[in-house]
C-alpha cells in the first residue's frame, strides 16, 4: 500500500485505477467542461502520492491541464487552482484565469458555466474557490465578498442549496448534495481568509 498526503492510502488494486485518471486527452469543448474539475483533483491525488509509478500520469495530467481553453467558468476556475498549486511558470494563463473570472461574475454577485449566463450555485463556488488564491488582492477581496453574499442569500432553510444541473433546472438528489458541499467549501474558504492571522488558504 502507498500512503498519500501523510494518511490516506492507495491499495495495490486502486494502482491501475489511477494511473488512468485525468490523464486521457478529450476534444470538444463540453469533454473540456465535464472532465476538467476531476483532472485537477485527480492531477492532486498523483502528486500527493509522490510513487514513481504514477509520475507519467501526473505529467499527462498536466499537459492536458495546461491546454485547456479558458472560455467558461468552470474550466477558468480549475485552470487558476492547478496553475497556482503546480508553481511552475505560467504566470500569464493564472493573469489570464483571473481577468476571464473577474469579467464573468454576475451584477448578482454569483457566476453561471459562462459570462452572462444566469448565476449558479456550483459555479460560484468554484470561482471562489479559486479565485481564493489570490484574496489577499483587495479587489479580489471584494469579488469574493460580492459571491458570498449571493450564496447566503440563496441558501434554502435546511441550510442547503438548490442543485446545479446542466442543463439547468434540473432535479437530482446527488447534484444537491454536491452543490450544496461546494458552496460551503466556498464560505469555508471565505471564512478561513477573514480571520485576522489569515492562515494559509486551504487546498
Amino acid at each position: 500500500m502507498v500512503s498519500v498526503g501523510g494518511g490516506a492510502i492507495i491499495a495495490p488494486s486502486e494502482r491501475g485505477r489511477l494511473l488512468g485518471l485525468g490523464v486521457r486527452a478529450h476534444s470538444g469543448n463540453a469533454r473540456c467542461s465535464r472532465f476538467s474539475l476531476g483532472h485537477v483533483w485527480a492531477w492532486r491525488l498523483l502528486k500527493a502520492a509522490a510513487y514513481p509509478a504514477f509520475s507519467p500520469a501526473r505529467e499527462r495530467a498536466e499537459k492536458w491541464l495546461l491546454q485547456i481553453p479558458i472560455q467558461h467558468v468552470p474550466n477558468a476556475a480549475c485552470k487558476l487552482l492547478f496553475v497556482q498549486e503546480r508553481d511552475q511558470g505560467a504566470q500569464g494563463e493564472s493573469i489570464l484565469c483571473l481577468e476571464f473570472l473577474m469579467k464573468s461574475q454576475s451584477r448578482f454577485g454569483g457566476w453561471g458555466p459562462y459570462p452572462g449566463s444566469p448565476a449558479e450555485i456550483f459555479d460560484t463556488s468554484l470561482a471562489l474557490i479559486a479565485l481564493a488564491t489570490h484574496a489577499r488582492d483587495e479587489r479580489i477581496a471584494m469579488i469574493m465578498k460580492r459571491g458570498a453574499s449571493f450564496l447566503i442569500a440563496e441558501q434554502l432553510q435546511d441550510g442547503s442549496w438548490q442543485e446545479t444541473t446542466r442543463p439547468s433546472g434540473g432535479k437530482s438528489h446527488a447534484q444537491w448534495i454536491s452543490t450544496s458541499a461546494w458552496a460551503t467549501q466556498a464560505l469555508l474558504v471565505i471564512e478561513a481568509f477573514q480571520k485576522p492571522d489569515r492562515p494559509e488558504i486551504p487546498r
